[in-house]
Formats: C-alpha cells, sequence, structure tokens
C-alpha cells in the first residue's frame, strides 16, 4: 500500500476505481503454497497504480478571466 498515491483525487474515477478493486480483491493471510495467488494480486495492484490517468486540467477560471478582457 505504500505506493499508493496518497492524493488520488487528481485521477480519473476510471482508473482510481480500477486501483480500488485490484486492492479490494486482496484475500490476506494465504498458505505459502498459494504464493503465486499473491503475486498475481500484488502485480494487480501494481498494474493498477501504473494505470492510473491524471483528470484534465480545468480551464474554467482562465476562460472567466480571458473573457473579461475587453475586445479591442
Amino acid at each position: 500500500k505504500a505506493k499508493i498515491p496518497a492524493d488520488l483525487s487528481i485521477y480519473t474515477d476510471t482508473s482510481v476505481k480500477a486501483l480500488n478493486d485490484a486492492v479490494a480483491a486482496v484475500v490476506e493471510g494465504l498458505p505459502a503454497s498459494r504464493q503465486s495467488e499473491v503475486d498475481k494480486m500484488a502485480a494487480a495492484i501494481e498494474a493498477a497504480i501504473k494505470g492510473l490517468t491524471e483528470k484534465d486540467a480545468d480551464y474554467s477560471a482562465v476562460d472567466a478571466a480571458k473573457a473579461k478582457i475587453p475586445a479591442d
């Protein structure tokens, strides 16, 4: 969990959901004989972290400021 960014609000809802789903799928306390399953769970989380997509910037304040500039 240390590699998961603290602030997920800057990422798209879809990519955050994929990460949350991967984390929720973790089954703890499995025996060593099921290590391959644990490895797959870890890989799914790593892939979801790499797949986090930043949201587009919000330019509404810039657009509003530009709209106040008088036309010449």
